[in-house]
């Protein structure tokens, strides 16, 4: 089937790839047949039984032998075309997923390997195609569409609400290639707000106690401060640094924790979204960042009740999580994906250090000892 992007697919898809067959065994019978030979009809004698059998023979060589060929999809491009036996090797030596999209001449749309092959009635030895389900199609003038069900939080209504968290969770985590290359891209922003609202909520309500809970067994930053006798600046720095960390306000972010989160997840898929866009990254809609960065984000904020390293890892799993589904959901190399992720904390954390190098000149300006 052309694909418009692509280019015109080339008319020798079942082109001859040979005449006659020059084999050992051809060459053979033709020398030992004389022109007589072929001129008799069948006779009752030996040599015209042996003239009727090379007449088959020269017969059969001279069909045109053809090779199938597939062509494939590779990171968001159509390539090949290959024979259909290359097309086998690449899958079973892993070049190629039994996933990826194939497309030979006579298929109606583009569908994974192994729906294709099993089609074909001609799977490769050793290979089990396992459970066909529903046949994911490539739309030849869209975008590619594989079987995309997941995460396990879509489907939650089959499997329970605290198997699909944790199924979620745990694909995230462990699994992020596999988890959101079955992603949904679209199906409305419920699901995945509500993950993050429940997952995330609770990361930070993990993370809160364990503040709360160090912080009663350490001094607080504004005794420390009074006790070391600091005046001016320093001391209503230390004076807000101990109304922050009290534990009302920590109770009062708990409650509005998943809010925050929702908040933020917006917020964050809008700004990832952007940073996409000026890569030419974006090849799904904002929903389509939204639900990576809600499942990336939700799963990896539980580590935050993780006491200690639980924020570091959070942050930093975080990160690797959103390159990999937005490399995956957006089809499109890790390169833009960590570009995307990156820059804006680049600009944040820029932010943040002007601002903090503006305040200490501002206060050796005044005399201020920061």
């Amino acid at each position: 089937m052309p694909d418009r992007r692509f280019g015109v697919i080339p008319e020798a898809c079942n082109r001859l790839v040979g005449e006659v067959a020059a084999t050992p065994a051809f060459e053979a019978t033709k020398a030992s047949i004389s022109e007589k030979n072929f001129s008799s009809g069948a006779g009752s004698t030996k040599a015209g039984g042996l003239t009727h059998a090379a007449r088959r023979f020269l017969n059969k060589q001279k069909e045109p032998v053809t090779v199938k060929l597939w062509y494939y999809e590779q990171q968001g491009k159509q390539a090949g075309p290959v024979p259909e036996n290359d097309l086998d090797a690449m899958v079973n030596s892993g070049a190629l997923s039994p996933e990826t999209l194939v497309w030979t001449e006579g298929m109606g749309n583009w569908q994974p390997y192994r729906i294709a092959r099993a089609a074909a009635a001609q799977p490769p030895s050793g290979f089990e195609t396992g459970d066909l389900g529903a046949t994911p199609v490539y739309d030849p003038f869209g975008d590619l569409t594989p079987l995309r069900d997941g995460p396990d939080w879509e489907k939650r209504g089959t499997l329970g609400w605290f198997a699909a968290l944790i199924g979620t969770v745990k694909g995230v985590l462990l699994d992020p290639n596999n988890t959101f290359t079955k992603m949904k891209r679209e199906g409305g922003l419920g699901s995945p707000l509500l993950f993050v609202a429940i997952a995330g909520g609770i990361g930070v309500i993990g993370s809160v106690i364990w503040q709360l809970v160090f912080s009663s067994l350490t001094p607080s930053a504004g005794a420390g401060a009074t006790a070391a006798g600091a005046t001016g600046a320093n001391a209503e720095f230390a004076r807000l640094m101990e109304q922050s960390a009290s534990p009302m306000v920590m109770i009062i972010l708990a409650v509005f924790a998943p809010a925050f989160v929702v908040l933020g997840s917006l917020i964050g898929a809008g700004i990832t979204h952007l940073c996409l866009l000026m890569v030419g990254g974006a090849r799904q809609p904002y929903e389509t960042t939204l639900r990576v960065i809600c499942y990336s984000g939700g799963s990896t904020n539980l580590l935050n009740i993780i006491p200690l390293c639980g924020g570091f890892a959070s942050g930093i799993w975080q990160i690797v999580a959103a390159v990999i589904g937005l490399s995956k959901a957006h089809e499109i190399s890790v390169g833009k994906a960590l570009f995307a992720v990156l820059l804006p904390v680049i600009v944040c954390c820029g932010v943040v250090l002007g601002l903090v190098a503006l305040g200490v000149g501002a206060a050796v300006s005044q005399g201020i000892k920061p």
